[in-house]
């Protein structure tokens, strides 16, 4: 058995929250699903990309709402920093990223994931924090420039980052409602009981979350038109996001009703994907 496919039966596929359902962690890691996009191709980069759990570690959730609670710290330091002020690419840049960072904190603290909570190892938390370090390239490049944007583009970025922001969250915040319903409600005969999540945001998109999560950063990137934050971001939704979705979707397939959910909803992206 490969170190790659050791480590992939050792990580849950899809947790209760990403697999929109109340399967237990025993049942998941009784399948053994095969290894997503792109690490079929790649195997022995999946531990680095997806490494097993400890009990030591840093809960990944504190780096994560760390570095994106900054965002809008350092985006502010750097309008000082370069007299961006007048800058309207720059400033809407400022409000709206600045303004998910602190939108995902309060989510953190509201109806967090539990996938957040789990420790890894300390290289793990170092690699995650320089990942998002990472997207402050583009604000630096946008407002060192002192070029702004078009106003049409300004528009599309407001009206992306808006749509994005009520996907990503209300998606979350319906699976969070939902699961705690059936839990506490397990012989709860109106409902569905415990299964999938297909209505609402959920019924013609398999991950509206992550879709949200796309419209956002798109708004990002469309402002700072930085070639070094747009091949972050690219790598980043090769290797995180695609493989995130694939497992869920490998998770989700133990489920008879998944076939028929599948036929009917886009992977992430409507009438495209």
């Amino acid at each position: 058995m490969s170190e790659a496919t050791s480590a992939l039966r050792q990580r849950t596929p899809a947790n209760e929250r990403d697999g929109a359902d109340l399967a237990t962690k025993a049942s998941v890691s009784q399948r053994s699903p095969s290894l997503p996009f792109p690490y079929n191709h790649v195997p022995w980069l999946y531990p680095i990309a997806f490494p097993t759990e400890t009990e030591t570690g840093i809960p990944i959730c504190y780096v994560i709402d760390t570095m994106k609670g900054l965002t809008l710290v350092v985006c502010l330091f750097w309008m000082a920093r370069f007299a961006a002020w007048q800058n309207a690419a720059a400033v809407v840049y400022t409000a709206i990223h600045g303004t998910y960072g602190i939108l995902w904190m309060t989510k953190s603290r509201m109806f967090p994931d539990p996938k957040w909570t789990k420790r890894y190892p300390l290289w793990y938390s170092v690699l995650i924090a320089s990942m998002l370090a990472g997207y402050w390239i583009g604000p630096y490049h946008l407002m060192r420039s002192g070029k702004s944007a078009h106003p049409v583009v300004i528009f599309l970025a407001i009206t992306a980052w808006g749509l994005g922001v009520f996907l990503h969250f209300g998606s979350d915040l319906q699976k969070t409602i939902e699961l705690e319903y059936r839990k506490r409600h397990p012989t709860d005969k109106t409902g569905k009981g415990p299964g999938l999540i297909t209505d609402r945001f959920f019924a013609y998109n398999r991950n509206p979350n992550y879709f949200g999560e796309l419209l956002i950063y798109g708004s990002f990137l469309l402002l700072s038109r930085d070639p070094a934050a747009i091949a972050l971001f690219t790598t980043v939704f090769i290797c995180i996001w695609i493989p995130n979705m694939e497992l869920k979707d490998q998770s989700l397939s133990r489920y008879p009703e998944f076939a028929e959910y599948k036929k009917k909803t886009c992977f992430l992206i409507p009438f495209l994907w």
